[in-house]
């Protein structure tokens, strides 16, 4: 009976010292647990708009690479809302720059974090209208023969630009994205898209192209001035004849004046368009043979034939045939005094000729 009173003495005093050392040890565990730091958030997760004064020294010493800058942030507490509000010159006012160079790649780096640097886009899938002519140099074959389409079937180059040549369609239609959401996704990385597509823009796309294509595409040819004031101009010139000239067969059309009597369909098709239907595979030969220079050169002088030689002759074949019409009316009108009424029918014949011929030359 001693025995056992002395054994359960024992365990009691075991499990009693057991308790009273593990409780100092969860103690400690939970102090380490409650001063442990939260895991902390990447920048690149974090919109500017929601950098801290830390996360800004962090992009300096980090990102940037000037960590001897830090405290002067630090000291004034500049975070992610003043950091976007602050210019180059800020820094070079308020930080003590070492070299010129320090304000240069700091400058550079702010630019890039506003969402600014148009380096970020390097490829042309995520370009904007500024990047049209890089893409008209890498690809210079598929940009003649797309081009040249247009000129001549702008409604089948539209299509054929939104279905096998995405690049082009989203240089016209892709906007810059709004300020605040350029800044909170200026951090997420080079990935993160800087545009996006405009609803308005796809809207004006599909509906000029329906409507009045040569319009469009003489509107857009008018943004692109100021990137080359050479051939653009007469782009924009060429289109607007272009139109110029569509609504004078459209009117023709109407007033029953635009071909021969009894000419069939696929002869009117022919008198339209067989002055352009080889321009586009003559273009594209010409891409693949001519240099950049030259290709030029051969566009402007192919516009400047269309305009001052086939435009002028073609509206002067048309109002050739209204002068022949209204002498056909007149001589119809005094047939019974004059007997002239056959020979007005043979100038109204010719005059109807020439108009078809006019058309076809002026196409």
């Amino acid at each position: 009976m001693k025995h056992r009173h002395h054994l359960f003495a024992f365990v009691a005093t075991c499990v009693l010292l057991a308790l009273v050392l593990s409780v100092p040890a969860a103690v400690r565990a939970d102090e380490k647990t409650a001063a442990a730091p939260p895991p902390s958030v990447p920048l690149s997760a974090k919109p500017v708009v929601d950098w801290t004064a830390e996360d800004v020294a962090e992009w300096m010493s980090t990102v940037v690479g000037y960590a001897e800058y830090t405290p002067y942030l630090f000291k004034n507490l500049i975070d992610g809302v003043t950091l976007l509000e602050m210019e180059p010159s800020d820094f070079e006012s308020y930080l003590p720059l070492q070299t010129p160079l320090h304000a240069i790649k700091i400058a550079a780096h702010l630019r890039l974090l506003k969402g600014l640097c148009s380096c970020r886009g390097a490829d042309a899938d995520a370009a904007g209208p500024h990047d049209l002519w890089s893409y008209m140099r890498a690809h210079p074959v598929r940009t003649w023969l797309l081009g040249s389409t247009a000129s001549y079937f702008p409604r089948i180059a539209l299509v054929a630009a939104y279905v096998f040549d995405r690049e082009v369609y989203h240089a016209l239609v892709l906007v810059d994205r709004s300020a605040a959401s350029a800044l909170s996704e200026a951090a997420q990385g080079p990935d993160v898209p800087l545009q996006q597509v405009s609803y308005l823009a796809a809207a004006g796309y599909w509906l000029g192209g329906l409507v009045c294509p040569d319009l469009y595409l003489a509107y857009q040819s008018a943004r692109f001035v100021g990137r080359n004031y050479v051939a653009m101009p007469l782009q924009v010139i060429h289109f607007l004849s272009r139109a110029l000239g569509e609504v004078l067969i459209l009117f023709l059309l109407y007033k029953k004046q635009a071909f021969p009597t009894g000419t069939p369909l696929w002869r009117k098709v022919w008198l339209i368009h067989s002055y352009s239907l080889f321009i586009p595979p003559v273009c594209a030969l010409i891409g693949y043979v001519l240099p950049m220079t030259l290709q030029y050169i051969f566009a402007a002088v192919f516009i400047a034939h269309n305009l001052f030689y086939l435009v002028p002759d073609a509206l002067s074949q048309q109002l050739g045939a209204g002068a022949a019409h209204d002498g056909q009316s007149a001589a119809g009108a005094g047939e019974g005094t004059t007997g002239g009424g056959g020979a007005g029918a043979g100038i109204h014949e010719a005059g109807r000729c020439a108009a078809g011929g006019g058309t076809q030359r002026g196409e």
